[in-house]
Parts: structure tokens; sequence; C-alpha cells
């Protein structure tokens, strides 16, 4: 059997409805969301606390429905 990697520093793409669709209803205007403001992807919190961050390091804000601008690439060069 191949040993398993696994690597602590890469992130998860969780869909952007995410919150949205697998949710109970009673939480879902609560729940965080990816909202599309200026032309950037913002997490929005209850119903309107904006959170920043999103794209500022390795992949992170990477938009889920473009799978193909993920590149794995260098990520096992130094493992």
């Amino acid at each position: 059997m191949l040993p398993l990697v696994l690597s602590s520093d890469s992130h998860v793409f969780e869909p952007p409805d995410l919150w949205q669709t697998r949710i109970d209803r009673a939480f879902r205007d609560r729940a965080p969301r990816i909202e599309r403001i200026s032309g950037g992807d913002y997490v929005v919190v209850e119903t309107d606390q904006i959170l920043s961050g999103i794209g500022l390091i390795s992949n992170a804000g990477a938009r889920f429905e473009a799978p193909e601008t993920i590149s794995p690439e260098g990520r096992f060069e130094d493992v």
C-alpha cells in the first residue's frame, strides 16, 4: 500500500452556495454566504457584515465554478 500524504497547508474550496442550500431554512438568513460585490467575492455574515480576506493567500478566493484555474503544480516539490 502506498503511504498516505495529507497536506495541512491546502485550502478547501466549498461551492459558493454551500450555506444557502445545505443548511436548515430557519438559519439561512444568518448563514455565511459569498456575494459578488464590485467585481470581487466577499463573505457576508448575518445581513450586512462583510468579511475581507478572500484571495489573499494561496488559491483562496478562486471561484468554484472555474476549477481549471486551480493548479496543484509546485505543491509537492519540497515535501
